[in-house]
């Protein structure tokens, strides 16, 4: 048993007795029951929490006939009298939190390495029993402790004045004050027929977050790494000439455009590790994934139905959407509906899973208006089917000229 941490919950807990604003601001900054060492421990908070929920005084006089049977009075007394003031209380609940990630990680590691060294007939079967606990390993790495409130309240305020002004700045302006930029924690699902220009549209909101001064990071499962950059030199210089290409591939800064493809963006649980990895050195401005159906889904579901693994899928985006702090444009495919009924695309024709619809916070959908249009630049929609708190049904015109792989506004 580890004594520092038990006399660092003890104190702790003396500190909590004083005031229900410790209590809840403690909980706001992510203590739970099970973060405490000792039984006893988890009991007494349990008992704190109750209190404070009911608006009675935190005391001995209060907690004694709640803990009557599990510790006597003077346990109890000299529990809760090793600190009596809360002067320390946000430093020792850091501590606590900290050592119960630190256990729990320890935890799940000496469990998935068991996993892996336990017989398996295939890689397949060791990894569907490792990759729960070392997912939850990575979970316990990334958990936040602490609410910045005033930040919280800067961010509705913008969000009631002038949403167009905060967030992600894509390359069209004009639909960024139309439809919203993107913002930190959204999911925004980018959907398309194949050919479309999905992954060509995709390259030009890294390219706008790299001129932001922020880092981009793709998750590429069509291209390499070689062809991406190369695709996105010619945007650049919107010319396919090899001599203004090659000029601007030497202008790219590799440190803004952090790339992954093949096998290291396969699976879920390689994509979010990477994510996480780069948010934790900061200045993250998005993940772009390429595209959804591709994607491996968790190794425990790999005999459920595809819709249940998309729908799997596409809830853990949100959820990695929110611990890394910026937005996710996770590219889909679209159903042959639209095609056979020769209309636009609607969000039913999400192709696999209605449950994208629910998790995203923005649906765009890509539409070529006439889909015979052999010309140098042909006139695609972009339509925003979905935006949480915002309109849809908006749309924008654009000219994709597939000799440079680009979008262009055009006129309405």
């Amino acid at each position: 048993m580890n004594i520092d941490i038990v006399d660092t919950e003890l104190q702790l807990l003396s500190s909590l007795q004083h005031a229900a604003t410790d209590v809840n601001q403690s909980l706001a900054e992510g203590l739970r029951v099970d973060d405490f060492y000792v039984d006893a421990h988890r009991r007494l908070f349990t008992a704190i929490c109750d209190l404070t929920a009911a608006g009675d005084p935190v005391d001995i006089n209060s907690l004694a006939p709640r803990m009557a049977g599990e510790m006597t009075f003077e346990t109890l007394w000299g529990m809760l009298t090793s600190m009596p003031t809360s002067m320390h209380r946000r430093r020792l609940t850091a501590l606590v939190i900290d050592e119960s990630r630190r256990r729990g990680a320890r935890m799940a590691l000496m469990r998935a390495t068991a996993a892996l060294d336990a017989p398996q007939e295939t890689w397949t079967e060791t990894w569907a029993e490792a990759e729960p606990h070392l997912t939850h390993a990575q979970q316990l790495a990334s958990r936040t402790q602490a609410v910045d409130r005033n930040a919280v309240m800067a961010e509705a305020r913008a969000l009631l004045g002038a949403p167009d002004l905060s967030g992600v700045a894509g390359p069209f302006p004009a639909w960024d004050r139309a439809a919203r930029k993107l913002r930190k924690g959204e999911l925004a699902v980018l959907a398309g027929r194949p050919g479309t220009g999905k992954s060509a549209l995709a390259l030009q909101y890294a390219d706008a977050v790299d001129r932001s001064g922020q880092v981009s990071l793709i998750a590429s499962l069509e291209m390499s790494e070689p062809e991406l950059l190369a695709r996105l030199a010619v945007q650049k210089a919107r010319s396919s000439r090899e001599s203004d290409a090659a000029y601007e591939l030497d202008r790219i800064n590799l440190e803004r455009f952090q790339i992954i493809t093949g096998r290291a963006a396969s699976t879920i649980s390689q994509i979010e590790g990477s994510a996480k990895l780069h948010a934790a050195k900061g200045n993250l401005g998005m993940l772009i994934i390429d595209y959804l159906q591709l994607v491996t889904p968790p190794a425990d579901m790999a005999k459920s139905p595809r819709e249940q693994q998309v729908a799997a899928m596409s809830r853990r985006f949100k959820l990695l959407a929110g611990e890394i702090g910026c937005p996710i444009l996770l590219l889909a495919q679209l159903n042959r509906e639209s095609e056979k009924e020769e209309r636009r695309p609607r969000i039913s024709d999400l192709r696999e899973s209605g449950a994208i619809e629910q998790d995203a916070d923005a649906v765009w959908l890509l539409h070529r208006e006439n889909p015979e249009d052999t010309g140098r630049t042909v006139a695609v929609q972009l339509i925003q089917a979905k935006r949480r708190n915002w309109q849809p049904g908006i749309f924008m015109r654009l000219g994709f000229t597939g000799e440079i792989v680009t979008f262009n506004p055009l006129q309405p």
